[in-house]
């Protein structure tokens, strides 16, 4: 291999492990995401129970 070639190997490896790394964070950063939005929806969701059960209560 020329010269060249070898360095234009080297930076297509290079951008490929940082395209890699990037997707990982982005997944990484979407399951934090989307784990919060759930925990927020049930924690909504506890409070329209009770909410629920009180005012049947006082129905």
């Amino acid at each position: 291999m020329k010269k060249d070639e070898k360095r234009a190997v080297g930076i297509i490896f290079i951008i490929a492990l940082i395209l890699i790394l990037v997707l990982e964070y982005s997944n990484y950063n979407t399951e934090k995401r989307l784990k919060y939005e759930r925990e927020k929806a049930e924690e909504r969701l506890e409070l329209s129970k009770l909410k629920d059960s009180i005012e049947i209560k006082k129905g």
